[in-house]
């Protein structure tokens, strides 16, 4: 139901013709509706804590996710501990400080190659910080190294879509897709599924722009209506 939503929303908010919306694609890297992680960061050094689990198709394109987690500081008399859960049962990936705590937090995702055909274009990756406490965040997207988006979210921050571009043939190479969190100190922020979509050239629908894509996106947020938690 979710893609269902999700086509809509985007072809209504755009205002594309019937013939347009079948050119319109949207692929899902990660739901997070499985493979469960609970990881814990109670040490003070230069090596994170790492967990992988494989994910089915059922779940998206990518076949595993790995976080990796890191205290980097924390203030005296602070309980220095950092927990991230990829939780199924909310389908949310959450991350919380203890006060006074900074860290720093790796996604990544193995995605296979030839996802999309090669002539596809206006192609957007997205995932929405479903909300985040009264700290910034700085928040880094790169695939195979190469960062395609560096965004800077406020604190409270309320489902805010964050959208960064990759051409086709970045991912037909396919390979790992990173997401790299940090903030002021005792950050916390949960995230929701990450994806991508892309146009074909199947039909002819007004160029996408950024903004209205982005515009599309929190259509389907808010028709969606996640409930999230406290």
């Amino acid at each position: 139901m979710k893609h269902f939503t999700y086509a809509l929303a985007l072809a209504g908010l755009l205002g594309l013709n019937a013939g347009a919306q079948a050119a319109i694609v949207s692929v899902d890297v990660d739901r997070f509706e499985e493979g469960f992680q609970n990881i814990q960061d109670t040490t003070l050094d230069s090596a994170p804590v790492t967990d992988t689990v494989s994910l089915s198709p059922a779940n998206g394109v990518a076949t595993s996710r790995t976080v990796a987690i890191n205290v980097l500081s924390y203030s005296a008399g602070a309980t220095n501990q950092l927990t991230v859960t990829a939780d199924p049962t909310v389908s949310l990936l959450d991350v919380i400080n203890e006060v006074g705590e900074d860290s720093e937090v790796r996604v990544s995702w193995v995605i296979p190659a030839s996802l999309i055909p090669n002539d596809a274009f206006n192609t957007f990756f997205r995932i929405a910080v479903l909300q985040s406490d009264g700290n910034d965040l700085s928040v880094e997207f790169l695939l195979n190294g190469t960062t395609l988006g560096n965004f800077a979210v406020p604190g409270n921050t309320f489902n805010q879509d964050l959208l960064f571009t990759a051409s086709a043939a970045q991912i037909n190479a396919g390979g790992t897709l990173e997401m790299i969190i940090n903030g002021q100190a005792g950050w916390d922020a949960d995230f929701d599924d990450i994806g991508f979509a892309y146009e074909t050239p199947t039909a002819a629908p007004e160029p996408v722009s950024l903004a209205l894509f982005g515009a599309g996106l929190i259509g389907m947020r808010r028709l969606r209506r996640r409930a999230i938690p406290a």
